[in-house]
């Protein structure tokens, strides 16, 4: 009764041209699809395992709160660890991730001190839609992150664990970014 993802894709038009867009994915468990994933559950399934090495995330401008700013991922890992603490089971996830500053409404200067901050706001965006998603499809009783197998391979004893429902997740982002001379500013 393994899980399996899907990616699900959408042929589009644009401009005379047809592309492929990612629309979100699906949930197959017994050659049946149980659930469907949104375009932001995909991405943090893929935070989560490893498998992010595009997207984009957004956060606030540190010039102008009201406006955003979007980060486009170019690369990652994530690196994975069960452990048992004071009784408990917790999964940890140390998530490194290279950032470029795609766009940004309103001004934005690129100054070391705002660097940091855009990084910062990333990272806890990043811990709260990961820990949102895990939490979610953890309560539906969807072992999406296959810890059943993380058990296993790390030599845990399932007496340690009472169900995956009592795994807490725990996730340690690092986001490193880069500027870009290629900046567009939308207002």
């Amino acid at each position: 009764s393994g899980i399996t993802i899907i990616t699900a894709l959408e042929l589009e038009d644009e401009a005379g041209e047809e592309k492929l867009h990612l629309v979100g994915g699906g949930v197959i468990q017994d050659g049946k699809l149980i659930e469907r994933l949104e375009e932001k559950d995909v991405l943090n399934y893929n935070l989560l395992t490893g498998g992010a090495k595009r997207g984009t995330i957004e956060v606030p401008n540190p010039s102008d709160r009201n406006n955003l700013i979007t980060l486009g991922i170019h690369g990652g890992s994530t690196s994975t660890k069960l452990e048992i603490k004071d009784g408990k089971p917790i999964l940890v996830k140390k998530i490194k991730l290279k950032g470029i500053i795609g766009e940004a409404q309103g001004e934005l200067k690129l100054t070391k001190d705002n660097m940091d901050k855009i990084a910062k706001e990333a990272e806890e965006s990043l811990i709260y839609s990961t820990e949102a998603f895990y939490r979610e499809y953890n309560l539906k009783g969807l072992d999406l992150l296959n810890l059943t197998r993380e058990i296993e391979k790390q030599r845990i004893s399932k007496d340690d664990i009472d169900s995956l429902k009592s795994i807490k997740l725990l996730v340690y982002p690092e986001i490193t970014l880069r500027g870009s001379t290629n900046i567009q500013n939308t207002n």
